[in-house]
Order: structure tokens, then sequence, then C-alpha cells
């Protein structure tokens, strides 16, 4: 350690300016450490940073830095007679007092030291530069960077470049991925904002590649969290960059884009033109409040009403009670809204003008058309043998949510089988490719959707290939936005993604290398099938690409091959072998994808 940071740095490495009474100011009606190396007696402007104060010369520091040079001029707190040092009165009269500039909250008291020993230099030119750690030279960096002090911010970059961090031309990187970026995600982030910061894209590539072929199954859940502090824009780069295909490193550009956050909006127009759609009609205040009464589930001889977002129901207290224990004990805990003089007609028939009819307001999470749905169960208006309703994914998730909430478990034991038949797939499932490509991996939203579903609603099944999709997704074919939808996932969720990436990709060439070897094989029908020397033929032409592919996609090529060997006719016993061998790692990965992505 150099001579200065002997003078301000304990032992665990924290800055200190405690040399007792003698050396302590009360600047502002604060008490601060009076730096020993950067507080000089002739000093004519001073500096306050974190607990430590420098005097030290205007003419010095305002030809190093045009932004100190402004802040000086524009500082208003000073050093008055009665808590000035003695040699003040010497140089300022009484009434002007001695300015002291107050440093950025973020700035740190040992980059400045730092950067003053560059200017007081206590050593000659000619003696060796000072060896300190990446993380401090990254500080003066940045400290150099917001106060253009040019010429020292060159020299740290350059020792940064030569002896801490990679670049692109530098001829070996194994060892320094190995030392530092592969085993400290936090470090590879920290390279990243610093990078994205002060300018200096050359530091950002290797930060990247290292994030992104990181063995997350080698650190712990909350190591991932790390990558919260990365923006949206930034978690893109990571993900498309680790499963893009291409040749060219695209996930690093040198301008640092955020993501605008697109807000939509609807009119009163739109919500009454949708609730029109939905069956809504008549309007009615209760409380105060205008909301439409549900055509369909508005009952005449109801005697009990809920309100949801802005719609109204009217239904029998007796028939909701029995099928939902909650929303029976709603009933009678709940303060109720109550009908008075918006009462329709037919109200005085069955309460008292006193009591009124009671409404229950269903918390802001709830949604009017997954209520209305539960409510088609409950009043059905078709035959028992009559076809299901046909819902999209997002309704059956919906009232998956509600029939969970309000345990309504009729409905919601129909809701997931519906989903898990018509929508989802689980790993029992023969085939998963067609769902995968068509809902899954052009949806990451989706995928996120599916995650907290599953988890907040106990339906683990649906886990292990929403999992796998968003680790194997093609980012480089998403938008930039679509990284969003990740951010909803929990820090744990995202490391299992990251983490379940490397472990999946680990045990395809582990049990997939006897595939290859034996695609790669000369193949020979015993029938002499054309059709089976085809197909051999094509896979062998281009087996290379097969691999890279089964390493991204590994169930997807898997059931593709099978497919093929099956629509191009090939003989039984070469189609039965080729189904064997493909089939049987297949359902291996399937089978381990609970145990790849950690959720046992």
């Amino acid at each position: 350690a150099t001579a200065c940071e002997k003078d301000h740095v304990q032992g665990d490495g924290t800055e200190s300016f405690d040399f007792g009474t003698d050396n302590k100011v009360v600047i502002g009606g604060r008490e601060y450490a009076k730096h020993p190396s950067h507080w000089y007696e002739d000093g004519n402007v001073g500096f306050l940073v974190e607990d430590a104060a420098f005097f030290i010369h205007r003419g010095v520091i305002s030809r190093k830095s045009p932004v100190i040079k402004t802040l000086i001029g524009s500082s208003s707190l000073t050093l008055l007679d009665d808590a000035a040092p003695p040699y003040e009165q010497s140089n300022l009269t009484s009434s002007q007092g001695v300015p002291f500039v107050k440093l950025g909250v973020d700035d740190r008291a040992i980059d400045f030291a730092r950067v003053l020993d560059f200017i007081y230099p206590n050593e000659l030119p000619s003696a060796p530069a000072p060896e300190w750690p990446t993380v401090d030279v990254m500080g003066l960096v940045r400290f150099t960077n917001k106060y253009l002090i040019q010429d020292l911010k060159t020299w740290a970059v350059s020792k940064l470049e030569s002896n801490h961090l990679l670049v692109l031309k530098d001829k070996w990187i194994m060892g320094t991925l190995k030392a530092t970026y592969s085993h400290d995600p936090r470090f590879c982030v920290d390279i990243i904002q610093f990078s994205l910061q002060c300018q200096l894209s050359q530091f950002l590539p290797l930060a990247f590649y290292a994030l992104a072929t990181m063995e997350w199954s080698d650190h712990p859940p909350d190591a991932a969290l790390c990558l919260d502090r990365l923006s949206p824009a930034d978690r893109c780069r990571l993900l498309e960059g680790r499963t893009a295909s291409k040749s060219e490193a695209h996930i690093v550009t040198t301008t640092h884009g955020e993501l605008v956050h697109s807000t939509m909006t609807c009119t009163k127009d739109q919500i009454q033109k949708e609730n029109s759609e939905l069956g809504i009609s008549t309007k009615i205040i209760i409380a105060g409040k205008e909301y439409f009464k549900h055509q369909v589930h508005w009952y005449e001889d109801g005697n009990l009403g809920f309100l949801v977002e802005d719609t109204a129901f009217f239904i029998h207290r007796g028939v909701i009670s029995r099928k939902s224990a909650v929303i029976k004990t709603l009933i009678h805990s709940s303060p109720a809204i109550t009908l008075k003089d918006t009462a329709p007609s037919y109200e005085p028939s069955y309460s008292s003008p006193t009591t009124g009819v009671p409404f229950i307001m269903l918390g802001p999470g709830d949604r009017a058309t997954d209520f209305a749905r539960v409510l088609d169960f409950v009043y059905p208006e078709v035959l028992c043998s009559t076809s299901d309703p046909e819902l999209t994914s997002t309704e059956l998730m919906g009232l998956v949510r509600l029939a969970n909430k309000y345990l309504l478990q009729d409905v919601k034991a129909w809701a997931v089988a519906t989903l898990e038949s018509k929508h989802l797939v689980v790993v029992e499932d023969e085939w998963v490719t067609g769902t995968l490509e068509r809902r899954y991996s052009q949806n990451p939203g989706f995928c996120v959707e599916i995650i907290q579903l599953s988890m907040e609603y106990q339906l683990p099944r649906f886990l292990p290939l929403a999992f796998y999709a968003l680790a194997t997704m093609e980012w480089d074919d998403q938008p930039e936005a679509a990284v969003r939808a990740t951010d909803r996932l929990s820090p744990a969720d995202r490391w299992r993604v990251l983490q379940g990436r490397g472990t999946l990709a680990k045990a395809v060439k582990e049990s997939g290398s006897d595939l290859y070897r034996s695609l790669a094989a000369e193949k020979q029908c015993p029938e002499g099938s054309q059709d089976c020397c085809d197909v051999w033929s094509e896979v062998q032409s281009d087996l290379h690409h097969w691999w890279a592919n089964l390493l991204l996609h590994p169930l997807e090529e898997l059931e593709h091959l099978i497919v093929k060997g099956e629509s191009e006719s090939m003989c039984e016993k070469c189609y039965t072998g080729l189904r064997a061998e493909t089939r049987g790692l297949r359902d291996e990965l399937m089978g381990r994808l609970t145990e790849f992505f950690r959720l046992e």
C-alpha cells in the first residue's frame, strides 16, 4: 500500500480518518476528520467527501478539473472564523470565510484522496506506479470520469486493461476468466455497470460472456440476485447471447439504450364496449360509484351482491355459500355496502328499506370475468352432457386463481385438468414439441405466467417445461422488451433458469454422445430400403449442425428426429432402432428436468 493508503485505510478495507480530537473540524454543524496528507495550512478551498475533510489549493485543483472549478464558484458552505484553523485569518477576511465544497453522496473519500496523490505527488515521476486492487482502480476511473480529470482517467483505464480486466485483443483470457470472472457473478455485473457508466465498451464483451457461460449450479441461489442490478436491456443481451447460434458477438453494443416502457390506456367507451361483449348492460350506482350490472348474473330475486372491478353481480346467498366456504365466511364477517336509495324497484319485497341489500366488494386482484365464469358453473345454463366451454389458457389460468383463492375446489380441478389436457405441457406427455414451438418458445411472458401460477397454487407439474422453455429460448429472436417478462420471476426462479441451462447442456453432452456416434456410424438397412438410406444420409450430411441444435433445444430436436423417421417411411427395424435410441435420450432428459432446474 502507498503511504496515503496506510493513512486512511483500516484493516477491514474501509476508510477511516479518525486521528484524534486535534484532527477533527466542525463544518456546517457536522464533525469531519481532517485528511492527514491533504490538509494544507495554506489551502484556500475545502472539500467534504463522506466523513473526511480536505483543505487544498483552488488554483491546483481547478487546472485539473473544469467540473470542480465550477463547483468551487457555486459552493455556499463556508468555514467561518469561529471554526477556522489559526492560519485562516491571514488568508481570508472574517466576512468571506473559506469555501468548502461537498461532493456527491456516491463519491468516495479514498478515490478523491488518490486523485490528490497524483496532483500532489510524494514520489518522483520515475517511481513505480502504485499497485491497487481492481475495485479501487475502477473507483478512480468513476471519479475521474465524473469530474473530467482526463489524464488520470486515461492512466487508470490503461492500468485496468493491462493488469486487471479482459478485452477482446488479449492473447490469453482463460486464467483471468477462471480465477476472477467465473467465480464471481457480482464482479461481472460491476464491470458491466462500470463500463456503461464510464463509456468503456472494451470491457463489456468478456464480462457478458462470463455471465452467459457461468456454471450457476456452482453458486448459491442468492448469487443471481446481482443480476437485478442490470438494466432490462442488459439482461436481454445476456439471455439472447447465451443461446444465440450466430457466430458474431452481438450481445454487446457500444451504446447503452434503456428500454422504453409502453403504457396502454383504455377510455370509458372501450371499457363499456368490452363489458358489453361480456353481457354487461345497464348501470347502477352503489356507495357513490357507478357499476355495470352483469346481464347474466343479476337475478331479480337475488339477496346478495358482489362488486368486482367495475361490475356488480346480484345472486343468491344460499347458492354461492354452498360452493365456497371462503365466500360464506365473507358474507358473515365483511362490512357490507347496502343498497337503499339506489335499490331497484323489486328490492322492497326482499328486504326492508332500513337494512337494504348487502353488497360485498371482492379483492383488488380479482377480475370480473373470472368471477362471472365461476358463476357460469354455479348457475349452468346448459345440460350436464353438453361439451365444456372453450376457454383460452389465459382465461383458464384466471379461473384457477379465483377458484383457488375462494376454495371452489371442483371449479379449480376442472380448470387445471383442462389446462393440462389442452393447453400446457407436462413431463408425462408423449409429445411436447408442437406446444413448445407454438406457444412457449414464442412467448416468454406466457412461460413466466405458468411459473407464477404453478408456484402460487401448488401445481408443480407445469413447472419443468416452462423453465425448460425459458432456458432454451432463442432470445435473439425476441424483441428487447420481452426480457421484462423475466423481471416478474423471483430471484430464486431466475437462478433456476440460468443454472438449469448449464446443467441441461452438460447432461446432453454426457448422455447424447453415444447417440451422436451411433448416427455418425455408417448405416445399412437390412431390408435395403432406399427410404432408410435417404434418412441416414440426410442426418449424416449435417450432423454437426444437428448436434449444435441438440445442445440448444434437445427435446425438440430429438422428437423431430423420431417424427422424421416415421414420416419418411423407414422400415420397421430401422425405425424401431432409431426410435429406441432417440426416445430413450428424450425420456431421460424429460425425466430429469425437475433435477436440472432444482424444482424438488
